[in-house]
């Protein structure tokens, strides 16, 4: 008696056609999330300068801070992140 085989002649490629299908939208899925992390990222990095650039020019001094200087610290913020 000869042995079945496990899949059918018609399903020989059914793996390989469903993979095909289902690859791109799981690289897609995972561009879009890394995407968004990057995002967020972004997001808090401003965050975090925009706060110590008022952090820096709330501060006590005498002469006061200039746009300018508050700016650069701002900058130097960003560089450093």
């Amino acid at each position: 008696m000869k042995a079945q085989p496990l899949r059918s002649n018609h399903q020989e490629g059914a793996g390989l056609v469903e993979f095909v299908v289902v690859a791109p939208l799981l690289v897609i899925l995972l561009c879009g999330l890394l995407e968004f992390g990057l995002a967020l990222y972004t997001k808090e990095a401003l965050t975090n300068a925009s706060r110590e650039g008022a952090r820096f020019g709330v501060v006590l001094s005498n002469p006061r801070k200039t746009a300018t200087q508050i700016q650069n610290k701002v900058q130097e913020y960003l560089t450093k992140s």
